[in-house]
């Protein structure tokens, strides 16, 4: 069967939480199905075994035959790193080593138990590094198998979300950042790549403090990071625009109208699968 004419899904899973919307394929993707599921009890699910059993109950209600799925991940489940470029790394093996390595020296042993993807942004340029629980990975791949969907990507939501905005932002955006249920995901860019990202927990008191957030890892990095023009993408938390003394410049951005829109803004996750 052709791609034109499987049913596409754009799919959100965070600890506790996850989003569907089905679109029914064609010349003109119609919307046949959106529906946002949360377990408040599963909220501190870290290895996703909870959010898989969520995903698999929302398309145990459909009959998804000949789908597709595009997935999206929340930055709660992901790790990031930015590797400095290095002559003896000659493949993604050599790189997803190194970056096991180097998440092992910080997070310890649990670093075993997560799968590693690398992204090259070309020769002598930093390679990002993003990991994940291999059970949740192994379990989406499992979940869809099971409900007929060919996965078609998957994506932590920081990388998703940048491809969806990328055309609103300017030629000059210095910093760009994603909020997600208590985290800010963020990274630096010098000269068009990622010279750095990172994911931190903010808003335990309601106050989100981004640019304190930035401040503190401008400060504690052993790069020469400047402050300047952060665009971030906050479906489901108000970020208003804001300057600050130390020139940092936070700036709201929204997604671009390739996907059919929706109302619900907990549902602007899964819509980033779209790109």
């Amino acid at each position: 069967m052709s791609p034109l004419w499987r049913d596409r899904f754009c799919i959100s899973l965070a600890p506790g939480r996850v989003g569907l919307v089905r679109f029914a394929r064609g010349w003109k993707p119609k919307l046949v199905r959106s529906e946002f599921v949360a377990d408040t009890s599963a909220s501190d699910d870290a290895s996703g075994i909870a959010t898989i059993k969520l995903l698999a109950s929302i398309l145990a209600e459909g009959k998804p035959a000949f789908g597709e799925a595009s997935v999206v991940l929340s930055d709660a489940f992901v790790r990031y790193l930015v590797l400095p470029w290095s002559a003896e790394a000659i493949d993604d093996r050599d790189w997803e080593a190194l970056a096991q390595h180097e998440l092992r020296l910080v997070y310890g042993d649990a670093a075993l138990e997560w799968a590693t993807a690398v992204h090259w942004q070309g020769p002598g340029r930093p390679v990002v590094a993003c990991a994940a629980p291999r059970v949740l990975i192994d379990g989406v791949k499992e979940t869809l198998r099971a409900a007929r969907l060919r996965l078609r990507s998957l994506s932590p939501y920081f990388v998703a979300a940048f491809n969806s905005c990328r055309s609103q932002l300017p030629a000059d955006a210095s910093w760009f950042g994603v909020v997600d249920a208590g985290r800010f995901s963020f990274g630096g860019i010098e000269e068009g790549r990622w010279a750095s990202v990172a994911s931190r927990r903010v808003g335990s008191d309601g106050k989100l403090r981004l640019t304190e957030t930035l401040e503190q890892e401008v400060l504690g990095s052993d790069r020469a990071f400047e402050p300047g023009r952060v665009f971030v993408f906050s479906p489901e938390w108000a970020v208003t625009a804001v300057e600050n003394d130390e020139g940092w410049s936070v700036e709201p951005v929204a997604a671009d109208d390739k996907a059919p829109p929706l109302s619900d803004p907990r549902l602007a996750m899964a819509l980033t699968a779209w790109a």
